[in-house]
C-alpha cells in the first residue's frame, strides 16, 4: 500500500472503520458509485494511480465516506484543470463593491470562458 500519502491513509482508515460497523461499502462498490471500473479505488490507495484525485471524484467519494472532500486534496500539488470542468456559454459575473467611493459604486467584471480550439 501507497502508505506515505495522507490522502490515501485517510481512506483506507475510514474504509477500514466502516467495515468494523458491518455498513461498509466494497472498494469495487464505491469505485462503481464513482462511474469507474470496479478495481479504481483499490488502485489509488495501493498503487497510487492516479496520483491525485480529480475534483468530482472528491466531492463523490467525500460524500460516500462521510468525509470532507478538501481532506481528501493531494498535498502540494493543485491541477490546472479537471476532466469535469464546467465550461459555461454565458459570462461569469463579479461584483466589487468600491470601499474608497462616498458615493456607491460599484465595479462589474465580466468573464467568458470559452473551450479551447485544437489546431490540426
Amino acid at each position: 500500500m501507497t502508505t506515505n500519502n495522507p490522502v490515501r491513509q485517510l481512506i483506507a482508515k475510514r474504509l477500514s472503520e466502516l467495515k468494523k460497523k458491518k455498513n461498509g461499502l466494497t472498494m469495487a462498490e464505491i469505485s462503481r458509485q464513482l462511474d469507474r471500473n470496479p478495481t479504481w479505488l483499490h488502485q489509488f490507495i495501493s498503487r497510487g494511480t492516479p496520483t491525485e484525485l480529480e475534483e468530482r471524484d472528491r466531492l463523490k467519494l467525500g460524500k460516500i465516506l462521510q468525509l470532507n472532500p478538501d481532506d481528501l486534496k493531494c498535498p502540494g500539488r493543485t491541477r490546472k484543470w479537471s476532466r469535469s470542468f464546467d465550461w459555461r456559454d454565458d459570462p461569469l459575473e463579479l461584483t466589487v463593491p468600491l470601499e474608497e467611493q462616498t458615493e456607491e459604486v460599484v465595479l462589474v467584471i465580466k468573464i467568458t470562458i470559452s473551450k479551447p480550439t485544437r489546431t490540426p
